[in-house]
């Protein structure tokens, strides 16, 4: 899969590219949520990327460029990061890799799916990501 991933950024000159998210073991609201999030990548490549930091694949210059990672973000600095890419410049690889569950176990469907929400409402606020709000999310890992 890296290697379809590096010759898709090659022959399509992307920048940025991720690919589908599964849950190892998990239960059926898992992969439901798991299946949702990567309908929502693939469709975003259509209006403003995003991808999620399980599999994420940058052309370093761009990298640069955009500033890294925003390093004072307490939530999702990955979906901020790809936020900023330009939309033609984005992809998503055919494949997928596999993610653990423990997030989804620890802190719930709901409160997840509420998190994924208030996310894309506030993607272009730089200040909510680095909320004080935000520090329960990390507890406990």
């Amino acid at each position: 899969m890296v290697r379809r991933a590096l010759e898709l950024m090659k022959r399509k000159n992307l920048l940025c590219l991720t690919t589908d998210i599964f849950g190892k073991d998990g239960s059926f609201p898992d992969r439901l949520l798991y299946k949702a999030n990567n309908i929502a990548q693939r469709l975003s490549r259509f209006r403003k990327p995003f991808a999620t930091g399980m599999f994420i694949l940058v052309d370093r210059a761009a990298f640069e460029a955009l500033g890294w990672f925003d390093e004072h973000a307490i939530l999702a600095e990955d979906y901020q990061l790809t936020r900023r890419f330009p939309q033609p410049r984005f992809s998503t690889v055919r494949g997928g890799v596999y993610s653990t569950n423990h997030r989804l176990c620890k802190m719930g469907h709901v409160k997840m799916m509420r998190m994924f929400v208030s996310a894309a409402l506030h993607s272009g606020n730089d200040d909510f990501f680095r909320s004080d709000g935000h520090r329960h999310y990390w507890r406990g890992y």
